[in-house]
Parts: C-alpha cells; structure tokens; sequence
C-alpha cells in the first residue's frame, strides 16, 4: 500500500509491520520515512498518530487465518478479533482518511457488516477484484473507510485487465522459456493470454507448459494436465502484483514472497487513494503546503537512492580490482 499511496501523491512518513523482513523492505523504499518493527494489538504499546486532515492511515490486519486456505478454522477467531480491533483503532480514533484491508470471506464480510452497523456514518466496505483496476491477476480483497471515500471508489472508473503476457511487457520481463500457462497449487492451469490465478504468501505460483493437445481430451480446459517449468521469482510476483520495477522487497526468497502475498495490489490501492484524495470535503484533499513538502522529500529520496547506488557501484568496482 505504501508504494502506491507515494505513486498517488501522499507523502510517507511512517511503516509499522510485526515481520522483521518487511519492516527492513519499508526501510529501503522510503529511507527518509520512520521504519518500526512492532507488533499491533490489545495491551500492546504503541504510539498511535494523532488525527490530522491530511493524515492516511493503513491498516492490513494478518489474513492468513481467516483465508480460504485456513480450511481448519485454526486461529480464525482470533484473526477476526484482532481485526475488529484494529477497526476501532481508526474509527474511534477519528481519522479523517483511513483504510483497511483483509481477505473477502464469508467471515470477514459478516464482521465488517457488524462493524458498518455499529460506526454506520463512519465505516464502510466493498469487496473487489484486481481486474477490474488493470490487474494481470485475480485477486479479491475486502477494502474499508470512511463512507464517502468508499463510494467514490466503488463509482470510480475501472480499466481492462492485463493478460500475463501483457503485463510482463510492460514491466520489461522475459517470460521463462517454454512456459506457456501459469500454474497454482491445485495444478490448475490459466493461458498467458489472460490474468493469472491470485499470487498468494504460502507458495508462489508456478510456470508451465501446456499438455499435449491429445492428452486429457475429455477434462475441462482449466484442469487439464500441464508440465511444470519452475516457480515464479519474487521479482516475478511482483510484476503481477503491478509494483513498480524499483520496488524492493525482501531478500530471503520465501519471506519475499510472505511480503509480495500479503500486499495490496498495486493499481488497486492506487485507485483507493486516487479515490480518497478527490473529496473536496472532510475527508479532504493535503494542504498545498504539505503536498510542496511531499513533493521536496520525494526528490531528496530519489538523489539519495541514485547516490546509493552509485556508491555500491564504486565499491563493486574497488573489490572487483583489488581481486585482480
């Protein structure tokens, strides 16, 4: 969410995440922004900001236990308690601009129907797909805010979906050799010339090859046989997800791709803040100078990042020679 709401003009000033790895990922994308490694919760001590009119504050409460994957139940309740709290952080606490984001199940959707009941001028929520923003992947999510930010989303415009093949164009990806469809965890298969199944936290989606045209003949097309090629590469993920090429992610592979699944798609959560941001009432849109601010750290990280850079170059270069 952090990297499209500076894609849609808002400043970042702070990312608070319980998993080590994504706190340092937060760290590199936005150095001049405040990085903490805290955990959210009851009892829990932690300095929520103060309202301000032009402050957003995220909330992605923990989803695993609440997914259709968690066929079990284990740690459902739990999963739903933590998120009504986290609700009620940021109603009670009367943001002007706040959102939250969870899995769409029949779950959640009933917890966030009681908590629209108890806050009705203060909360609402819809259930949308990737798609329907330009996405090359399906991907339901549940989105909550303030009512009229919500219905300037729901109403807002939507653009065609990209096929995968289109969205690794775009992004300046090859696609792996001899892969023809995109795989998930059920062996189902979907063509390259569509969106691809939803890039999950448990296991990337895998690259395929298309079973012979005389094998499987009476099976549907979605289950028929395909041979695996390999499974997708963070990076990989992240072109489905719709991050920018600069985006940085984990370096360990697997909490990488905790990082990449749990995320918000990006054009998703850039038609949100687009959506919020166009109110011309409270919820209203930043003050010009704060936006001129914004506006001046967003240059300083980018010559900070491009300096960066070229250090390590340099010292690429120096170890590179000194090893000669």
């Amino acid at each position: 969410m952090s990297v499209a709401a500076q894609a849609s003009g808002l400043q970042i000033v702070e990312g608070v995440d319980a998993d080590a790895h994504a706190a340092a990922a937060f760290a590199q994308n936005f150095p001049l922004a405040r990085a903490k490694h805290v955990e959210l919760g009851p009892g829990l001590p932690y300095e929520w900001p103060a309202p301000a009119p032009d402050l957003w504050v995220h909330a992605s409460p923990p989803c695993t236990a609440l997914s259709r994957a968690n066929r079990s139940g284990a740690g459902r309740d739990g999963g739903l308690a933590l998120t009504a709290w986290t609700v009620r952080q940021l109603v009670e606490r009367e943001y002007a601009y706040f959102s939250v984001e969870q899995v769409s199940t029949a779950a959640s959707q009933a917890l966030f129907a009681e908590l629209q009941a108890e806050f009705p001028t203060r909360l609402a929520f819809i259930t949308v797909d990737a798609v329907e923003f330009g996405a090359a992947q399906r991907r339901r999510r549940l989105l909550a805010g303030p009512p009229a930010v919500l219905e300037r989303f729901r109403t807002a415009p939507r653009t065609a979906s990209k096929t995968i093949r289109q969205a690794f164009q775009a992004a300046g990806v090859a696609l792996p050799e001899g892969a023809t469809c995109v795989l998930n965890t059920n062996g189902d298969a979907c063509s390259l010339d569509g969106p691809a199944f939803t890039v999950c936290a448990t296991r990337a989606l895998t690259w395929g090859r298309a079973a012979a045209a005389d094998a499987d003949a009476d099976a549907p097309p979605h289950r028929k046989r395909a041979g695996t090629v390999r499974c997708m590469t963070p990076a990989e993920s992240a072109v489905l997800q719709g991050f920018p090429p600069t985006t940085r992610v984990a370096h360990n592979k697997r909490r990488a791709q905790v990082q990449l699944g749990n995320a918000v798609e990006f054009h998703t959560a850039c038609a949100l803040f687009r959506a919020g941001l166009r109110g011309t009432s409270p919820p209203g849109p930043p003050s010009p100078p704060l936006a001129a601010v914004g506006q001046r750290l967003d240059r300083l990280e980018a010559a900070l990042g491009k300096r960066v850079r070229d250090l390590e170059e340099e010292v690429r270069k120096l170890k590179a020679s000194r090893n000669n």
